[in-house]
């Protein structure tokens, strides 16, 4: 698979890596379509190196330098799921994507892989009805106690306040859709991003993560702007055309990897034919 952002000479935009980034004609019969990967299991040289992937798809170990991990198990991952994957990371100026079977596999496999009983997570609000249920209901069943703050403006402000309010040694995820679904009011990206980094450099962990569905990697990039992981609802404007339910994740490795070591245990990932429509 051909994966370099450049040609040694020049970086190339994500407009052009769209065009083929993740696909290497060469290997697929010439072919500058890539087939769909309709298959459930992949062949590795041994057990050794099937052990090997395992441990860097669910999480066990840091892949060495220059280790990439190959393919084993369509719930672990996929050509199709990959290349999608990597031309979304590409889009969004981040390091690693993953692909979910909808935005709400994604919204629900990230604050699970950071959120444990006894943490608040800070959501901004509206918030789409699924995400709303989500932290409102399902969470707060696990112990984890969620907290809203009215989008806009002064969002940063107010989740400064509830920070000290709660204490800052709990706030585990700061949570921004914007724009607001259904309001369309947008929130400052970086200046809610600016408070994780305050509570990390306070000793505690502490995650950024945006909802950027309704503009798309194409008119806002939150990843530079601090954002710790960027989640699609890649049904809506990724995908386009009303044939699919999808999602998608991308963010900093090492939450990212995190991430991709739940979605393989939850199985959350989206399918083969999805990745390739997407």
């Amino acid at each position: 698979m051909r994966r370099t952002h450049s040609d040694g000479n020049r970086e190339f935009n994500p407009e052009t890596l769209a065009l083929g980034y993740g696909h290497d004609p060469a290997s697929m019969s010439g072919s500058v379509k890539p087939p769909v990967f309709l298959t459930s299991t992949f062949e590795f040289a041994s057990a050794a190196e099937g052990a090997r992937y395992f441990e860097l798809a669910y999480g066990l170990r840091e892949a060495d330098p220059g280790e990439r991990m190959g393919m084993i198990y369509s719930r672990l991952d996929n050509p199709n799921l990959h290349m999608f994957e990597d031309r979304m990371a590409a889009w969004d100026r981040t390091e690693v994507g993953a692909a979910f079977a909808s935005g709400m596999a994604a919204t629900a496999t990230i604050l699970l892989a950071v959120l444990r009983p006894g943490d608040v997570v800070l959501s901004t609000a509206p918030v789409y009805g699924g995400t709303h249920y989500l932290l409102e209901h399902v969470l707060r069943d696990f112990g984890i106690e969620p907290h809203f703050v009215e989008a806009g403006d002064d969002a940063p402000a107010a989740m400064a306040r509830k920070i000290d309010e709660v204490g800052a040694g709990r706030v585990r995820a700061l949570f921004v859709e914007t724009p607001a679904n259904p309001s369309l009011v947008h929130t400052d990206v970086a200046a809610v991003s600016a408070l994780a980094a305050r509570l990390r450099d306070a000793g505690h962990e502490a995650w950024t993560i945006v909802d950027n569905t309704l503009l798309g990697p194409v008119f806002q990039r939150p990843g530079p702007l601090g954002a710790d992981a960027v989640v699609y609802s890649a049904t809506k404007f990724l995908g386009g055309h009303s044939d699919l339910i999808a999602g998608v994740a991308t963010g900093g490795a090492e939450l990212m990897m995190r991430v991709r070591g739940l979605r393989s245990i939850l199985g959350t990932m989206t399918t083969p034919f999805n990745g390739w429509l997407l």
